[in-house]
């Protein structure tokens, strides 16, 4: 099973003060993007899950699965690659996307 997880701190221009307001945005273009990516692909589906974060979604494509959320000016990601990895409860991966957001 490959395991992959990105944290992007967004820094607009170049500043070292982070904008929510920026972290809202990626987001929402993260979603954007994989909601598209749902309309070209059946398999794939995208659910908004409430209670992580200031927001999250959940992806699954066959054997790839992707929660991202984000809170105040993060925005995480965490993907699993693997034949079995629609068998990871996703309590588990709720946990560990909350636990990133908590500690950012």
């Amino acid at each position: 099973m490959f395991f992959a997880c990105a944290l992007q701190r967004l820094a607009p221009h170049e500043s070292w003060w982070l904008s929510s307001a920026a972290a809202r945005a990626e987001f929402g273009d993260e979603l954007s993007n994989s909601r598209s990516d749902d309309d070209e692909n059946s398999a794939q589906k995208t659910v908004l899950i409430s209670g992580i974060g200031d927001g999250a979604f959940y992806s699954a494509d066959g054997p790839a699965i992707r929660l991202t959320g984000f809170r105040a000016s993060y925005v995480i990601s965490i993907g699993l690659v693997a034949s079995g990895a629609a068998a990871v409860p996703q309590e588990r991966l709720r946990s560990l996307l909350q636990t990133a957001l908590s500690h950012s």
